[in-house]
């Protein structure tokens, strides 16, 4: 566990700013052959549209659809601008104290540090097993990928549960989840005011 100073740099810091000609980039996990063909027609049939701004029958088909995927009401489903404007969100949510559960993705400690909240690297030493003690009790919110970014570790539904605590958000990165044959430990499903979800279109569909 850590709570001492932290060089933002760092956060900021991307193995795809060092690629260069003949060396692989394994800093942006994206699937690697493109858009599936069927994907790709779709969107190509959509270019005549895109100087118009979606209507709201358009927003709405869309909470919908993903509000069915997983088995929640429409106006739970808030659509973003990817992952990294939820990241972003993130000091909105009102934290004296977050808990950022590492080995993880660095945007969300980035956005909660630079917005001045303090933050406590809670670091899982191999083979990063989560344990719901390890995580302090003042923490307020706490922010995890599940599947994990760069472990790929998949913790199970029932330890991320048991991180909830009377005035505490639970925020889980679940980028990676639709790549997770079934998606049993996904907690997307889950109703409760206290747990909120981030799903991502980038990662299988490489958008």
């Amino acid at each position: 566990m850590s709570t001492g100073t932290v060089d933002l740099e760092s956060l900021r810091h991307h193995g795809d700013v060092e690629a260069e000609p003949g060396l692989l980039d394994f800093a942006v996990n994206v699937q690697g052959s493109g858009p599936p063909e069927w994907l790709r027609d779709r969107l190509a049939a959509g270019l005549s549209t895109l100087g118009s701004y979606p209507s709201a029958a358009s927003e709405l088909k869309a909470r919908e659809t993903v509000a069915q995927r997983h088995g929640r009401r429409p106006e739970e489903v808030l659509l973003l601008s990817g992952g990294a404007e939820g990241f972003a969100m993130l000091p909105r949510l009102g934290s004296r104290s977050a808990a950022l559960i590492h080995p993880s993705f660095t945007e969300p400690e980035l956005a909660l540090r630079e917005a001045g909240v303090p933050v406590t690297q809670v670091i899982l030493e191999p083979p990063f097993e989560l344990r719901a003690a390890q995580v302090p009790e003042s923490a307020d919110l706490v922010v995890l990928g599940n599947p994990t970014n760069p472990t790929s570790v998949l913790h199970p539904k029932a330890d991320v549960l048991e991180l909830r605590r009377p005035g505490r958000i639970l925020v889980v990165d679940e980028a990676f989840g639709d790549a997770i044959p079934g998606e049993a430990e996904s907690i997307a499903g889950v109703e409760s005011a206290d747990v909120l979800v981030l799903r991502s279109l980038t990662k299988t569909w490489a958008l």
